[in-house]
């Protein structure tokens, strides 16, 4: 799903089907970007995405069987999510709001937006994550400086966090079903895919 977030943004945009989160600038300041434990390849059914770190804060993200870079995204930290039991083995769960950069052939750029909770590692790299699917809803709409089709699209970092902390209270009280796909770290045997909250 992040490469063909990535991949396919202009043929969404083009045909006007895109729906989620976007914005005109890159909304997340360079202070606000945050360290995240994804290295190396991680797999969802046929979907295989490599991440590795780039500079300024930046996560690159590319297919695993070339060397090419599809995107440079940057992480916001949320929030660390809580665990009814106490452990000293893996860190809890984070929450991030993720920003993905596309660029249209006239090199303008525009950004897209998702919630992304990734999972600790023993070996202090994350063995899975989850992404969430975010919906240009009333609460969303209300943040938003306007929305195009099904896409809303904000103009302000703020918002946009206020936004995504809306959509995982709707998570976290199971008020509504919301789409996820979980990607589990290549290679690794019995790497846990994120509890649901």
């Amino acid at each position: 799903m992040l490469l063909r977030l990535i991949c396919t943004a202009a043929t969404t945009l083009a045909l006007g089907g895109c729906s989620g989160w976007g914005a005109d600038r890159q909304l997340i300041p360079v202070a606000e970007r945050d360290p995240i434990g994804l290295t190396g390849t991680y797999v969802s059914g046929e979907e295989r995405v490599k991440f590795s770190a780039g500079e300024d804060g930046y996560v690159l993200v590319g297919d695993p069987d070339n060397s090419d870079v599809s995107g440079r995204i940057v992480f916001d930290l949320l929030r660390e999510e809580v665990s009814e039991v106490e452990t000293d083995a893996a860190p809890l769960p984070r929450t991030y709001l993720m920003e993905v950069p596309w660029m249209d052939e006239g090199g303008k750029a525009t950004y897209f937006y998702q919630i992304v909770m990734i999972s600790g590692g023993e070996d202090g790299v994350s063995g899975s994550f989850k992404q969430f699917k975010v919906l240009c809803s009333s609460a969303a709409r209300a943040l938003a400086v306007r929305t195009e089709s099904e896409l809303c699209i904000f103009g302000n970092y703020a918002r946009l966090r206020e936004a995504a902390f809306d959509a995982l209270s709707w998570y976290d009280d199971a008020r509504m079903a919301i789409e996820t796909t979980d990607f589990q770290r290549e290679g690794v045997a019995g790497a846990a895919v994120p509890e649901p909250l």
